[in-house]
């Protein structure tokens, strides 16, 4: 039944579905609007008062339009806003009404912190290009957040900018007010005469009412976000400089010796209103955020949020997008991407040496990018950058290279037609290594990307069609090619592969990657299917971000979505979010999963997802790590997410799941529980757990010695068996891992944060097997006459005798940090950070989870304190 229960739930969906409502055609809401600036000639003061003059000069904008609870229906709270301008900034004004003031929700955070709270954004797609757009948020307390959309509907908060934003709250609601400079923005100035005419809207959202509105449509059944702005007219044609210069200088010490200064420069140049050149020489990422902890049992890499100011800025110039939403066996294609800016500054890839340290990542002497929008209306970025080599050192003092200097190129270009409708793009990417010694061999020395991408939308889009397609060509010695080629997501050295074998002695290896789909993107019922293929050889991993070659495949996504008139739901959804299937291109599949889901929203404004999925037996191409294709059995996940209400100050959210895979003894219980506390206005903390207990059936423990040049590291460091010989065992595996962050706001510009993350792992194995048929899965489980252990060695005396290490491990790791920040000029900072990071992994035969968690918060490790002063010049 549970396989098929997505395709009863679409047929259930298709039945149920019917056009648009009249009132979604015919409402005037929906109709274009258009707000013009005034010009004004006298100072404003951002205070939050909107008590000059000049304000009454505008014409408001007014009737917004719910987003939430009611969609499409006039919103209920009064809010108006107006805009003037002068030659160097764009002022907004927003009044907004609220009958119960004294229940107006006033946080403090972190800049940037979208927490619980009343909002008021203001979007602007100054590019007109329906695409794109800035967003600049502040809260009553006077909270600023900023961030990007990006292809219409994908919004990122990772872009920043310098700008200003006050609020004042009286008897009657509150007022935001902005100024926002003409050189944060990109834009076309006009031949003389002619006004610019910008995308706009204004977004409101009000926590004690719950009613979400905003000044544009944007509801549920309509597609798109930016494409749906309304209009702002501008009688001007401001012509702004931008010269930007952030010096910074740093101070930094830990364990190992006296503090060292370091210092760089950030720099930013308006070449044009919509061409903008950012440079940084030797920038510091000292006080980005320390990335989790995760525990990871597969062969493939994890996905890190890049987080780095220099690479977040201008970021919609740079994206290409090649994800899929598709997971099967663990093995995800959503993360998948051309551009990865966290390869740029990597941490080393060569080998290093037992006994040796390497640096946690390459320095950037230096890098350069060129972003924005051409006269010709080509949306353009170019990003240009050099590290430099990294050795490692050991005890003794002697050192082994383990990074080579190295210079990255990256160019992105498209071109929208059609009021954004229809959009053309290339891409390419360049990576050169200085390899030399023994780096020759391990590294590859150039590394190039290139392709193309289009989509149209029609329909009033309704409808939406895109494909890409991409080339990939790496070149280097004979061994640093073989060595890639043996890396888990080719794994070209597959001993019952014959067609992925490379020629003896090649120095090249290239690919070809190209995906297609159609969506329907616009009313109450949505889907999509997509076809792609990606041959063996293709790789982006020298600048992007990759886990899958060698794959046929077809996926797709449907979602229902209803708003009924019931005293217990505000809406209710269905549909299927993980349908695939796939093959390599030698005819084995290697994915078939179908699942389906049902999400509430209660009027209580809690929310419950249920989602239940169905993965067939397939044949795993990575799982023997080199070794033949193996076999596996179906497998059953039920997943379960409760969240209570979120406009409270506090609130709790559980994420639970449950898989269970028979045929090889496999199962995952995992709970995810999570607190956000808010003690005061001034004072929050977020509380989360992982809890997990699972069983792998069948975890490689031995395989037979790879193949000359083979990169050993990627192969997970494995025991060698003798040859033939693949033995897995039964692992159980206990985690706990704990996250706990205080948020101590002093000011909208001062924040002091405390965070540490706690996470420990106990693994024992047990039931170990040899493989004897991995077309059908089977395996021989091994007897007391056959396996004997000691403290540290399993012996195998089943055919060929040998003996390999115990498997058991258990592992433990703190992560702590403190970090004070100081605004103290808009874009000037001071920032004082602490922290600490303990690793304790080893091979163990008693370890005990409740032992390994009192263990940790005591575990030594590296203390690194800085202080870091960013000065900002504007000229």
């Amino acid at each position: 039944m549970l396989p098929r229960l997505p395709c009863l739930l679409a047929v259930a969906a298709l039945c149920l579905s019917r056009p648009a409502r009249a009132d979604e055609a015919t409402n005037p809401l929906f109709a274009p609007r258009s707000v013009t600036a005034a010009r004004t000639h006298a100072a404003i003061h951002v205070d939050g008062q909107l008590d000059e003059p000049a304000w009454a000069t505008a014409a408001p904008g007014d009737r917004f339009i719910q987003q939430g609870p009611k969609p499409g229906e006039a919103a209920t709270l009064r809010t108006e806003f107006r805009v003037l301008f002068d030659d160097d900034a764009l002022y907004i004004g927003v009044r907004l009404d609220d009958p119960a003031a004294h229940a107006i929700e006033a946080p403090l955070g972190r800049r940037d912190d979208e927490n619980t709270s009343d909002w008021c954004f203001v979007e602007i797609d100054s590019r007109r290009d329906r695409r794109t757009a800035f967003s600049f948020g502040v809260n009553p307390a006077g909270l600023q957040v900023d961030g990007v959309f990006i292809d219409d509907t994908s919004y990122d908060s990772s872009w920043n900018a310098v700008w200003e934003a006050a609020a004042h709250v009286d008897a009657t609601g509150w007022t935001a007010e902005y100024r926002i400079p003409f050189s944060v923005l990109a834009f076309h100035t006009p031949s003389p005469g002619t006004p610019m005419r910008w995308g706009i809207n204004v977004y409101r959202s009000n926590p004690h009412s719950g009613e979400v509105a905003n000044w544009s449509p944007r509801v549920p059944q309509l597609a798109g976000v930016v494409s749906l702005f309304n209009e702002l007219v501008i009688d001007g044609a401001p012509s702004p400089r931008r010269i930007e210069l952030t010096p910074y200088a740093l101070l930094q010490a830990d364990h190992a010796g006296a503090p060292a200064p370091r210092g760089g420069l950030d720099a930013n140049l308006g070449l044009t209103p919509s061409l903008g050149l950012a440079a940084t020489i030797l920038p510091d990422f000292g006080q980005v955020e320390a990335d989790p902890t995760q525990l990871n049992l597969t062969t493939f890499e994890l996905f890190q949020q890049e987080r780095r100011p220099f690479f977040t800025e201008g970021i919609d110039a740079f994206r290409f997008d090649t994800s899929l939403a598709l997971v099967s066996r663990d093995d995800s294609f959503a993360e998948e991407a051309a551009f990865y800016s966290r390869r740029i500054g990597r941490a080393p890839e060569g080998d290093v040496p037992g006994d040796a340290t390497a640096p946690l990542a390459t320095d950037i002497l230096g890098a350069a990018k060129l972003f924005g929008q051409t006269a010709s209306g080509w949306r353009t970025g170019v990003l240009a950058a050099a590290t430099r080599g990294a050795d490692a050192t050991a005890a003794d003092g002697t050192t082994t290279p383990v990074a080579a200097a190295s210079e990255a190129v990256i160019a992105r270009a498209v071109r929208e037609a059609d009021h954004g409708n229809r959009e053309l793009g290339v891409f390419a990417s360049a990576l050169h290594r200085q390899v030399d010694g023994a780096l020759a061999d391990q590294l590859t020395r150039d590394a190039v990307t290139a392709g193309g991408d289009a989509r149209i939308r029609w329909d009033d889009q309704t409808y939406e069609a895109r494909a890409w397609s991409l080339v990939t060509d790496q070149r280097g010695s004979a061994a640093a090619i073989a060595r890639l080629a043996s890396e888990p997501w080719h794994n070209l050295d597959r001993v019952d592969a014959p067609r992925l074998h490379l020629a003896p002695g090649a120095t090249q290896l290239a690919g070809v990657a190209a995906d297609a789909r159609l969506a329907k993107v616009g009313g109450d019922l949505l889907w999509s299917v997509a076809a792609r293929a990606i041959s063996p050889g293709f790789d982006v991993n020298s600048l992007g971000f990759q886990r899958n070659t060698d794959w046929l495949l077809a996926a797709g996504q449907w979602s229902y979505l209803q708003f009924p008139t019931s005293a217990w739901l505000r809406s209710w959804q269905v549909g299927s979010d993980n349908l695939g299937v796939g093959w390599s291109w030698g005819g084995e599949r290697r994915a078939a999963v179908a699942d389906a889901y049902v999400k509430l929203d209660f009027t209580n404004y809690w929310d419950a997802t249920l989602t239940a999925q169905h993965e067939f037996a397939v044949r795993s191409t990575e799982w023997l790590r080199g070794g033949p294709a193996l076999a596996l059995p179906r497998r059953e996940d039920v997943k379960i997410s409760i969240h209570s209400d979120t406009r409270r100050t506090t609130f709790a959210g559980l994420d639970a799941s449950l898989t269970h895979e028979p045929g090889s003894g496999s199962y995952a219980l995992a709970a995810e529980p999570s607190l956000t506390l808010r003690v005061s206005d001034h004072l929050a903390g977020i509380l989360g757990a992982t809890l997990e207990d699972q069983v792998v059936g069948w975890q490689l423990v031995a395989a037979p010695a790879p193949p000359p040049h083979t990169d050993v590291g990627a192969r997970g460091d494995l025991p060698v068996a003798p040859d033939g010989t693949y033995l897995v065992g039964r692992l159980h595996q206990r985690t706990v891992a704990l996250s706990l962050q205080t948020d101590i706001a002093i000011s909208p510009r001062f924040i002091i944060q405390l965070y540490a993350q706690p996470f420990t792992t106990v693994g024992r194995f047990g039931r170990f097997a040899v493989l004897t048929d991995p077309g059908a899965g089977r395996f021989a489980v091994l007897g007391p006459g056959e396996i004997r252990t000691d403290a540290t060695q399993l012996h195998v005396m089943r055919g060929a005798a040998f003996s390999v290490p115990r498997p058991d491990t258990s592992q433990r790791t703190l992560i702590a940090s403190a970090v004070a920040r100081w605004e103290w000029s808009p874009g000037s900072f001071v920032t004082a950070v602490w922290s600490h990071r303990g690793d304790h992994q080893i091979a163990t035969t008693t370890a005990r989870l409740a032992a390994e968690l009192g263990d940790v918060l005591a575990e030594p490790g590296d203390d690194i304190v800085l202080v870091k002063l960013d000065w900002r010049f504007a000229l």
